[in-house]
């Protein structure tokens, strides 16, 4: 029988969104503060299919312009105008939001490590990550804008002319590595105008090789250039990797290269589009012929095109004459043994030039053994304000290493269980209540919720409250491997010790000092014995003490819940998995009419074997029973 998909994450209590938005503003939507994954703003377990594996470095050379847009949607909150830190919000942050674009913190910054901050995020510094808001080259672009912040104008052209006084004649004019003198040292020198050469270098470090050359018969410059000269340098070296570099250091009287082909230029932004693609299985290679494909395309949240088609035999669909608009969202997707798989989200203004769109789909078969899941962080947080209790919240953040959509077995056995310390009351999980996607078990709770493979993330964040009178041993124990615990817990007035978790470090949040503990590598199945003793004063974090039986276990990480609000708000993602589960890939009467008649072409055409294609005809027939069955479900 066909596997019902289980409801989407709610994320969070309506009854609270409106508070936190109006207390903490919607800038917090999108900064770009260093160092944490919060947890994701949609039900990343089953709603959105893993997307292809991320760029590390570029593949296109990055845009400092079109960065500027997408700074000021989703950063300037934070991070303020001129990238020092100093946005409306971020004063009502408990951390510091870090001067990105001064030029020290410039200087010795890795690109390739502020590429993967930006994706993932890090909640230990309340950064949401934005992989699923923003695509490869929409994140190096901000990475240019925000460098271009910091370093003036003036230094790049500076730069430049050093740069053709001294280097051009072995590197070039461009930078390609292609100089006159090239050739007579025997090495292949670095082509800088590739965007990758340098990402992974920092300025310090380019700056220090200028400085003292190296073996290979480049020569130290630090005699021959000061140290001023030597940054200009490593500034026009960094920015050549730019699309529009030349806006750096060209004049308004330079002339446009006559190789250049103006046709580009005047060719009009197309009226119509053809989406293509193919459906490739991430698991096995293998693809079953018959697999229906939908497109859907979006202006906000409204649905304009639904559209569907059935894949051909070597896996791939076509959708032609589509409408392009700038500001539609396009996205393809396939519902495939019960779970739904999506492409890349692509605005249209991102279309252009070109005619058509390309949006591959990749499909993983499931498996009911949770082998593979790894949480690959773990945060515990204690809060002292309640009277006679201490609140422990714990988010983890857990990745599946395998090839396969690990699920439930049924809606009795669970994908993942947590077992709760003795003596734990008041449990509250994320969505709020129990039943849809948390099911209270024995010895605490478990989540149906499948676990897409890696680079997905699972997130799970629950809150639960014991008695505390001064001291207090509590064992946790381990539901699965995890590479990386942190505990918090007040510094001032309370005691933690433990065999397995060690100190590492202070830190202070919203005027409380905490004390933090880290582990590494705990085994499934073990046991983590702590022993607190003391009694801070009585304060409530965040000044919410009112609002905690609201919250969901959330009074350390009250920033984290306002990025879930706030993007469950923006991410139009989510609509667009509701819209697909509820209108397009639901099987009607009429659609189920076109999956026969495709199919019926194949087999004609010789494509289906007559097994495939009764099997597959039997399936489809499974997949409208399913649904109605849901339907009439959900209507009552």
């Amino acid at each position: 029988m066909k596997r019902r998909p289980f409801p989407a994450l709610k994320v969070t209590v309506l009854l609270f969104t409106g508070f936190l938005v109006s207390s903490l503003g919607s800038g917090c939507s999108g900064s770009l503060m260093m160092d944490v994954t919060p947890p994701p703003l949609e039900d990343s377990s089953n709603l959105i299919a893993p997307e292809p594996l991320r760029t590390v470095f570029p593949v296109f050379s990055p845009n400092s312009e079109k960065g500027a847009i997408v700074y000021d949607q989703w950063c300037t909150r934070c991070h303020g105008n001129s990238g020092l830190g100093n946005g409306p919000e971020a004063d009502r942050l408990p951390l510091a939001v870090p001067p990105i674009s001064q030029i020290d913190f410039l200087r010795e910054s890795n690109l390739v490590e502020w590429y993967t901050t930006v994706s993932n995020g890090h909640v230990d510094r309340f950064m949401p990550g934005f992989s699923s808001n923003l695509s490869d080259r929409e994140i190096w672009d901000v990475l240019a804008y925000v460098y271009s912040l910091g370093v003036p104008a003036r230094v790049f052209e500076e730069g430049h002319l050093i740069y053709l006084v001294n280097c051009e004649t072995c590197h070039g004019e461009s930078g390609a590595g292609d100089g006159p003198q090239s050739s007579q040292l025997g090495i292949d020198l670095p082509d800088w105008t590739d965007p990758a050469s340098l990402a992974g270098y920092s300025d310090l470090q380019i700056w220090k090789r200028i400085s003292a050359g190296n073996d290979e018969g480049m020569p130290a410059f630090i005699e021959s250039l000061d140290d001023d000269q030597r940054w200009a340098v490593t500034s026009f070296l960094r920015s050549v990797g730019f699309s529009n570099s030349r806006a750096f250091y060209d004049t308004e009287e330079t002339p446009i290269p006559e190789s250049m082909n103006l046709d580009v230029l005047k060719t009009p932004i197309p009226d119509k589009i053809e989406i293509f693609g193919k459906i490739r299985n991430g698991t096995h290679g293998n693809i079953s012929l018959g697999i229906r494909v939908a497109l859907q395309v979006f202006e906000g949240n409204k649905p304009v095109i639904q559209r569907s088609t059935i894949m051909g035999s070597d896996g791939s669909y076509r959708f032609s004459d589509v409408d392009l608009v700038n500001d539609r969202i396009y996205l393809v997707s396939v519902l495939y043994e019960g779970l739904l798989f999506n492409s890349q989200v692509v605005r249209g203004s991102d279309v252009f030039p070109k005619h058509s769109l390309e949006l591959p789909v990749t499909i993983y078969d499931s498996t009911t053994l949770p082998e593979a899941l790894v949480a690959e962080r773990v945060h515990v947080f204690f809060d002292f304000s309640q009277t006679s209790t201490v609140r422990i919240t714990e988010l983890y953040s857990i990745s599946n290493l395998s090839k396969e959509v690990v699920v439930p077995k049924n809606m009795n056995n669970p994908v993942l269980q947590f077992a709760l310390p003795t003596g734990a009351i008041n449990l509250q999980v994320q969505d709020g209540n129990f039943g849809t996607r948390f099911i209270l078990t024995d010895k605490g709770f478990g989540d149906l919720a499948e676990v897409y493979p890696s680079p997905t993330q699972h997130q799970v964040l629950f809150r639960y409250d014991l008695p505390y009178d001064k001291n207090k041993t509590i064992t946790f124990n381990v539901p699965l491997n995890i590479q990386s615990v942190v505990l918090a817990i007040p510094a001032e007035g309370v005691t933690l010790e433990s065999k397995r978790l060690s100190p590492s470090g202070q830190r202070t949040l919203e005027g409380v000092l905490m004390q933090v503990y880290g582990a590494n590598d705990l085994k499934k199945g073990e046991a983590v014995t702590i022993s607190i003793t003391g009694k801070p004063g009585n304060y409530a974090i965040f000044g919410l003490s009112e609002y905690t039986n609201l919250l969901i276990g959330i009074t350390f990480l009250v920033p984290i819940v306002v990025i879930f609000v706030l993007w469950l708000i923006s991410n139009t993602r989510r609509t667009i998995k509701r819209k697909i589960r509820q209108e397009d890939i639901e099987y009607d009467k009429s659609t189920l009419m076109d999956d026969i008649i495709a199919l019926d072409d194949l087999f004609r055409a010789n494509q289906l074997r007559s097994d495939v294609y009764r099997n597959r005809r039997n399936e489809i027939l499974r997949n409208l029973k399913e649904t109605l069955r849901r339907t009439d479900s959900t209507d009552k």
